[in-house]
């Protein structure tokens, strides 16, 4: 009893290559191997737009609360008549309320640094970083904020790996002076990050300094708002677990859906091999038939020719009889039974010369050939040919024009000549033309003998032009198949060569090529 595996392993079989089954199963598979890596590629998309998003709102609530808080600075600043005075008192209140704030300077009309408060251990370096690189674009910051009656924001820079960003405020002072706050941005996104909720996924906050190459990656977004344009450029990254978990699965998915395809693509070439070998065992066992079928074939014509050969050596004998009584006195009353006789001996004579003609084709051994003149050989068989061209209607033309003697067996030759008349009237036979004609023509050409027997039939199909001399093969519905590979068979024997000349819906031609015995002098 077969295994269950075997029995689904040859129902698999079966529907991949007996119902064209192997291009659903490779889609199939190519739908197993893509559609990881496209589900992939769409969760990933959809974590981008995510990350977009809360880039997007995390991005607007930090300049709203950045916007708020140096609002709130300025008003502080506002209400202070003499900024000297005030300075440490207004500082000390900055330095201790705000974590993110490191110093607090103040700076006259020329942006010249007047007083300093910061935070230890950054007051020394901070303020002498501050001296050094910031004296420019404090000025910028001080013309800015004193003409707009605003906060003003300086670029990003580092001290000591440090981002810090200048917020200079004016004061209502007489003298123009102005409030430079020195702010740890990190640190103040730290703190306002973690106050900002429901904004999406979480995302991991930094800055950096002002650029316009921005990424916009599945984990990754940079974001430059119309407020801090060119002042610096905020980085954020996704901190959703999923994306984290793609990545971690990712080289697992890949080397399993790539062991799927691998297995696929052995197996379907296990099968296509097995259906390769079976094909090819299939073509050898009609190769070995047909072998068989032409064994048989040659064997039994064999016997047919050894069988029928002694009853008709009996109806010669009867003939001979019937002639020796007819030679007794008063004979000649009989005349014309003579004569019968004679016909009945001659077609007798004949048709054991075929049998034995046949049968040593059949043999290994060379049959026995002479030279003769196809001319003659044609013209003796006419009147037969014509017997068997009237019944059918069909008008037989000969035209002989070769005197050129071939070396050939006499009665194969003209068995080959009836064959192919033959066919032409089997062929007229199927077409309602009322003009049937069948035409017998002999030439020479370079020392060669050419007859040509050509009919207006139908033709013979373009599929089946190079297989009309193969064996076993006919377009008749009782036909065997062996007439006209007979026929080049015979031909070949006498060195000469059968073929097809032309053939079209207006009729077929066939081509007898003879080489000449010796040309006539």
């Amino acid at each position: 009893m077969a295994s269950p595996w075997s029995t689904i392993s040859k129902l698999t079989h079966n529907w991949v290559w007996r119902s064209s089954g192997i291009w659903l199963a490779t889609l199939g598979v190519l739908v197993l191997v893509c559609s990881p890596f496209l589900a992939e590629a769409y969760i990933l998309k959809t974590l981008q737009k995510d990350l977009q998003k809360s880039a997007t709102a995390v991005t607007e609530k930090l300049t709203e609360s950045l916007a708020t808080e140096t609002k709130g600075m300025q008003r502080a600043a506002a209400e202070v008549v003499n900024a000297q005075a005030s300075f440490f008192a207004l500082s000390k209140v900055w330095l201790q309320g705000k974590p993110d704030v490191l110093a607090v300077h103040l700076l006259d009309a020329d942006a010249r640094v007047i007083r300093t408060a910061a935070k230890a251990p950054f007051e020394t370096q901070l303020t002498a970083e501050f001296v050094a690189d910031s004296e420019a674009n404090n000025r910028i910051a001080l013309a800015h904020a004193l003409e707009l009656k605003e906060p003003s924001l300086s670029p990003l820079h580092f001290v000591h790996n440090q981002a810090l960003v200048n917020v200079t405020i004016p004061t209502n002072d007489p003298l123009q002076l102005a409030y430079l706050v020195t702010i740890d941005i990190r640190q103040w996104l730290t703190t306002h990050t973690s106050e900002i909720k429901n904004v999406g996924v979480p995302v991991l906050v930094d800055i950096a300094p002002f650029r316009t190459d921005l990424t916009d990656d599945y984990d990754r977004q940079d974001v430059n708002t119309a407020a801090w344009q060119g002042l610096w450029t905020l980085e954020f990254q996704s901190q959703d677990p999923l994306y984290g978990m793609l990545r971690t699965l990712r080289p697992f998915v890949f080397t399993l859906m790539w062991l799927i395809a691998g297995v696929f693509i052995l197996y379907w070439r296990s099968v296509w091999l097995r259906q390769k070998a079976e094909l090819a065992l299939q073509t050898k066992s009609e190769t070995l038939e047909k072998q068989s079928r032409l064994s048989l074939l040659g064997e039994m014509s064999a016997q047919l020719a050894h069988e029928i050969n002694q009853p008709l050596a009996t109806i010669a004998n009867y003939a001979v009889a019937g002639r020796l009584q007819l030679q007794k006195p008063h004979a000649d009353t009989y005349s014309a039974v003579d004569a019968l006789f004679q016909e009945i001996l001659e077609q007798t004579q004949r048709a054991g010369q075929v049998l034995v003609a046949v049968r040593a084709l059949l043999q290994p051994h060379p049959i026995e050939m002479g030279r003769f003149n196809v001319d003659d050989l044609i013209a003796k068989v006419e009147p037969a040919l014509r017997f068997l061209c009237t019944p059918n209607q069909v008008r037989l033309s000969v035209t002989l024009n070769t005197s050129i003697q071939t070396k050939l067996n006499p009665i194969l030759f003209e068995q080959v000549i009836f064959n192919l008349v033959k066919n032409s009237i089997q062929s007229l036979s199927e077409c309602k033309k009322s003009d049937k004609r069948i035409s017998i023509t002999s030439t020479t050409q370079n020392g060669r003998v050419l007859i040509e027997i050509s009919d207006n039939g139908q033709g013979i199909e373009a599929a089946q032009v190079n297989q009309v001399f193969d064996s076993l093969f006919t377009t008749k519905t009782e036909g065997l198949g062996i007439g006209l590979s007979l026929c080049r068979s015979i031909i070949e024997r006498f060195d000469g060569r059968l073929t097809l000349k032309s053939s079209s819906p207006l009729g077929a031609c066939f081509l007898i090529d003879l080489p000449a015995a010796h040309h006539p002098t």
